[in-house]
């Protein structure tokens, strides 16, 4: 059970951690502060599964930095492009798209992400992990089993508000009956912003939000497969 309170531990840290990097990265990129994240809390689970998973699988390459390196670029890519890929089936959205970046794949990973994946993960086996296992080996046990019970508790609490208020928003985008397709209008995006603080922070944090819509789809490709045959049939006459 310890094991699970202190890997949990390392998982938070390792999630709030890589929220503030998209923080930094994002106000440095579009100059301005934006609450990046699928969840309302800071922190982002992606950097804790991904820092959970080098840390139980590069341990047996620390001897090793180059081939370390090349497993941390790896482990970052599949977890988010798994990641990406999941949550698009989920909820019929796509949240993030590097479509636009050189050398990537189907829009959910680019070579520019992958390789700083795996200089985090580099620093995180040989330096960051050792810093923090200093830290929480100094934390009683009873208190850090109180701190990670609490925090779990705020975490599925908040997945669930979550995934309420992204359903919500889905819902929301198909009434307006709007045609979209590779992304949302921006007269949708405005209506979905005005609804209330946490549909305006979810489309700040996901700027190239997307959601899918077959029937809608179906519905433009026909009336621009229509629209083209009338043009043809004019220029013919």
């Amino acid at each position: 059970m310890y094991y699970f309170i202190y890997y949990f531990a390392m998982f938070m840290i390792y999630s709030f951690c890589g929220w503030i990097i998209e923080i930094i990265f994002i106000g440095i990129t579009e100059k301005k502060i934006i609450n990046r994240g699928f969840l309302l809390g800071p922190y982002l689970p992606i950097y804790g599964i991904g820092g959970i998973l080098m840390t139980l699988i590069l341990k047996f390459y620390i001897n090793y930095p180059f081939i370390l390196l090349l497993n941390a670029i790896i482990i970052g890519s599949i977890i988010e492009y798994f990641t990406g890929y999941v949550m698009e089936k989920t909820f019929k959205a796509k949240w993030w798209d590097y479509s636009k970046e050189p050398f990537n794949l189907n829009g959910r990973i680019c070579l520019l992400n992958s390789i700083l994946f795996g200089i985090l993960g580099t620093a995180l086996i040989y330096f960051i992990n050792p810093f923090l296992n200093s830290c929480l080996h100094q934390i009683p046990k009873p208190i850090l089993c109180f701190i990670s019970g609490l925090l779990l508790s705020i975490f599925i609490i908040d997945v669930i508000i979550s995934c309420n208020i992204v359903k919500e928003l889905k819902l929301t985008a198909n009434a307006l009956k709007k045609d979209y397709t590779n992304e949302m209008s921006h007269k949708v995006r405005e209506v979905l912003a005005n609804k209330n603080w946490s549909f305006k922070r979810l489309l700040n944090a996901f700027p190239s939000l997307t959601f899918f819509n077959m029937k809608q789809l179906k519905k433009i490709i026909k009336r621009q497969a229509t629209k083209l045959t009338k043009k043809l049939t004019h220029i013919q006459k």
